[in-house]
């Protein structure tokens, strides 16, 4: 069965399953009208609507032709509106219900992922709030806490939209029960009033989201913002054009997807463009170039040669003529970072196979020094373009992408101000996966990697390597002894008086080199869980399990071994 196939089967698994739930609630059997409103409502909600939908004179004739008496209800924007309300309301009580649940009292628990961006129809801005944890059956979950439309008053943007956005947060958050203090981390931007709002403000361990970073460091490396690359941005105003006359000039009509067909360069007839604020979308339109090149050639031919038939001026040529081997190494630059960038939003529990898909991008794709794998490359057959292969444009543009990378995420490992800023939450999951957590393995090769990248002496590499691992390992402890139970100070048995000469005769007392006895130190609770999170990390360190396979093609989840070691009593902490 095909994936293609496999989610079709899910969806309409999980469409049945709804159907039978809504059909055997109370709701229905006593109320029908009402079930149906509330129906409509989620339609309007989810597609979009107008909430007077109902009130069209199409949508009243509709209902009464086809909807029984007893399902015919109001559906007005009164109606709507309340239904939304009461939605909203019984969707809060469902949601702290669940996160009540499943969070572990006085532990910062959640992860909190906050965004901002503009609606280009209306031009308003809105905020939304994620809500990020692990439940009680040890499964990845994420919850929408809420989206609103950020408009703060003009008296309260005096010193700039920190107060209001901070108040902004802790309403929702205190909607379901939660505040500030129960979040651990958070991953955003890196706008400066965000991520001062998310480490200051809150003081919560922050990280850059890597769908932001990865979009910020190709919008400024393809010349999208700046002007560092401006034979870039000539490249990608010559791939607009492109897209335009293939789309737009009348007179060929279905010519691009008759030589598509002609040419068997796939079922792909119609062109893509992009949008400047979505990268992803700039690498199906390199792809979809790159593969229909031909097609473009023949495409542009035959217009001119229409255009000299009908005794007219010849257009304009091809305007990517001769960029083909450019095009295609853009293509190998974009394709990784694409990749990096479906991982990170794929809402699974696959946080090290992101990092280490970071880490190759890093040391391969972006290494200037390195060969640059091509786009069609396979694990069977690797084909590479050497450095000097690369044509100037292609060389300027890796080297522009592979400094934000090193600025924002790289500087970690080799500058010590960073090291000290640093949650290294990414560095403490690595330590936790049963195949990547030797230390002394792939975090330290990462570092010195990164090191020689950056041109450093041998001896502060080494530095580098030995303070990373000394602060990725204290963070990880610190955590742990948070999520130690809480005990009572442990009570020794001291006598109440030491004899000062040990019980030998007086005429000795000269002779024997004696020291006055001392009751034995008192361990405290903080030494008692250091002793025993230090235990359990040399009995993980050195423990030889691994992920059990669940299937020919498959293996648990990271998530599903801890469960595993907790049920079966192999750790403790």
């Amino acid at each position: 069965m095909s994936g293609k196939t496999a989610t079709e089967d899910t969806r309409k698994r999980t469409k049945d399953e709804e159907v039978t739930r809504i059909l055997a609630s109370a709701t229905l059997k006593k109320n029908c009208q009402r079930i149906s409103l509330l129906l409509q409502t989620l339609q309007v909600v989810h597609n979009n609507l107008p909430f007077v939908v109902g009130e069209w004179e199409e949508s009243q004739l509709l209902h009464a032709v086809i909807t029984k008496e007893e399902f015919r209800a109001v559906v007005n924007r009164q109606t709507i509106t309340h239904a939304v309300e009461e939605l909203y309301a019984s969707g809060v009580v469902e949601m702290t219900h669940v996160i009540r649940v499943n969070r572990i009292p006085g532990v910062k628990f959640f992860t909190m992922v906050t965004d901002f961006w503009t609606c280009k129809t209306l031009g308003m801005k809105f905020v939304g709030l994620r809500l990020y944890y692990i439940d009680n059956d040890w499964k990845f979950g994420s919850i929408l806490l809420g989206t609103r439309h950020f408009k703060p008053l003009y008296g309260e943007r005096d010193q700039g939209i920190r107060e209001p956005y901070a108040r902004w947060l802790k309403q929702i958050l205190g909607d379901f029960g939660l505040t500030t203090a129960d979040f651990f981390g958070a991953t955003t931007d890196g706008g400066p009033d965000v991520k001062w709002m998310m480490e200051s403000g809150l003081r919560l361990q922050w990280e850059w989201c890597w769908p932001h970073l990865t979009n910020a460091a190709t919008k400024e490396a393809f010349g999208m913002t700046g002007d560092r690359n401006p034979g870039m941005r000539s490249l990608l105003s010559k791939v607009t054009v492109t897209i335009y006359q293939v789309r737009s000039v009348e007179v060929m009509g279905s010519l691009y997807a008759e030589l598509v067909d002609a040419l068997g360069v796939g079922k792909e007839w119609k062109l893509v463009d992009y949008k400047p604020h979505r990268f992803m979308g700039l690498t199906q339109v390199f792809r979809r170039i790159v593969k229909h090149w031909d097609v473009f050639e023949l495409w542009y031919e035959e217009r001119t040669r229409k255009f000299e038939r009908d005794g007219k001026i010849s257009p304009n040529p091809f305007p990517l003529s001769g960029q083909k081997k450019l095009m295609e190494q853009l293509l190998s630059l974009l394709v990784p970072i694409s990749a990096v960038n479906v991982k990170s939003q794929a809402e699974k529990v696959n946080q090290v196979d992101v990092l280490l898909s970071v880490y190759k991008l890093g040391m391969k794709t972006l290494a200037v020094d390195q060969p640059l794998v091509k786009f069609d490359s396979t694990i069977e057959h690797v084909v590479h373009d050497h450095p000097t292969e690369l044509l100037l444009l292609a060389e300027t543009t890796r080297n522009l992408r592979s400094q934000p990378f090193q600025t924002r995420f790289f500087s970690r490992y080799t500058c010590r101000e960073a090291m000290k800023k640093c949650s290294f939450v990414w560095e403490i999951q690595l330590l936790l996966h049963p195949h990547t957590k030797n230390i002394d393995g792939m975090l330290v090769g990462i570092v010195g990697a990164c090191g020689r990248s950056q041109r450093l002496s041998d001896g502060v590499i080494e530095r580098n390597k030995s303070a990373v691992k000394q602060l990725v390992l204290q963070r990880l402890k610190t955590i742990m002894m948070s999520l130690q139970p809480s005990e009572a100070e442990p009570v020794m048995q001291v006598p109440a008086a030491f004899y000062p000469n040990g019980g030998f005769s007086e005429d000795l007392c000269d002779f024997l080199p004696l020291t006055v006895a001392r009751a034995p130190e008192q361990p405290t609770l903080q030494m008692l869980l250091e002793g025993r999170v230090d235990e359990e990390l040399d009995r993980w360190f050195s423990d030889p399990q691994l992920l059990v396979a669940t299937s020919a093609t498959d293996v648990e989840t990271v998530l599903n071994f801890w469960k595993r070691m907790l049920e079966t009593g192999t750790y403790r902490c």
